[in-house]
């Protein structure tokens, strides 16, 4: 499935799919660092198991997400929806894998959510605006 942050609807693509751009994948083994910071950012992304349900929301459901950096979501153009997902950052020897900031205008919802890290689970940030 080719989803963007932008459109209004997910848009399936069957078999066919663009290798170049960022995956999702959600089972425990791929490194869905990319997929996961581009639906943040609002960019285009395949997955089968994250969606853009409406415009300025991405939904992401159920499955372990491998990351190996930290997921930004600081200045995100969009709400993000985690549903009983779980984010495994053991990969992560420094740092966080979730980065918020308090004064993001934009809602992260992490429902049943678990993120098991090597250093930081989650931290929240002050941007100075100044």
């Amino acid at each position: 499935m080719l989803v963007s942050a932008a459109a209004v609807a997910t848009v399936a693509v069957g078999k066919v799919t663009n290798l170049f751009l960022p995956r999702i994948v959600g089972d425990g083994i791929h490194d869905d660092t990319a997929g996961l910071q581009a639906a943040i950012n609002g960019e285009e992304f395949v997955s089968e198991k994250a969606s853009c349900i409406s415009p300025g929301r991405i939904y992401l459901g159920p499955g372990t997400y491998r990351i190996s950096d930290t997921l930004n979501f600081c200045n995100a153009p969009q709400d993000v929806t985690m549903d009983r997902a779980k984010i495994d950052a053991n990969d992560i020897k420094r740092g966080s894998a979730i980065r918020l900031s308090a004064l993001n205008k934009n809602k992260v919802e992490l429902l049943s959510t678990t993120v098991s890290s090597g250093d930081i689970a989650m931290e929240i940030i002050d941007i100075d605006l100044l």
